[in-house]
């Protein structure tokens, strides 16, 4: 092997490594960065992923301009128009899409305002459990020893007892837990 290919070799293996030097600015370490963060977004699903959070927060967001009729006002939802079927229209003149349930609201109208709801509690639960989890590991770190390894397995055993319940076909994980504490 020539020394051009080893060359060419050892720069392909480090593309993403990063080094920072002692003199490097901050500038050159966030261009460095940046790089790497775009090359990223040039993968195909990370675009689609991105461009579909996009949307349905925007939907969520945007929910009163965009759905064809508020599902929880009042005065627009109509007994008449109970049960219609996908693409019918409502006696307000709205097209139904994905048709209306048994009360007459648009049930295209009440999936998008209902992003919202999932939006709230999604964001919630997730900064909830990093509350929790960061409380937890600021407690077994700064006592450490037997309090780390007890909140540990105290975890361990919520997050194997969870994966028992959605998955009740596999009961090895719970006795894993049980192993775990001996």
């Amino acid at each position: 092997m020539s020394t051009n290919a080893q060359q060419n070799k050892s720069a392909n293996k480090n593309k993403y490594k990063i080094s920072y030097p002692l003199d490097a600015t901050i500038k050159e370490i966030k261009d460095k960065n940046k790089i790497i963060y775009l090359d990223k977004l040039k993968n195909p699903t990370t675009l689609i992923s991105i461009i579909l959070l996009l949307t349905i927060v925007s939907c969520a967001l945007f929910a009163n301009l965009i759905a064809p009729t508020n599902p929880y006002d009042l005065s627009e939802v109509s007994i008449l128009d109970s049960r219609l079927a996908p693409g019918e229209v409502m006696f307000n003149g709205t097209i139904a899409w994905l048709g209306t349930d048994g009360a007459g609201r648009d049930v295209l109208s009440a999936i998008i305002y209902g992003l919202r709801t999932s939006l709230i509690v999604a964001l919630s639960s997730a900064f909830i459990a990093i509350f929790i989890g960061l409380i937890v590991g600021l407690i077994a770190g700064y006592f450490g020893g037997f309090f780390d390894a007890f909140l540990m397995r105290v975890v361990d055993i919520q997050l194997l007892s969870l994966i028992h319940i959605s998955e009740p076909t596999r009961p090895l994980y719970i006795s894993y837990a049980v192993f775990c504490l001996k």
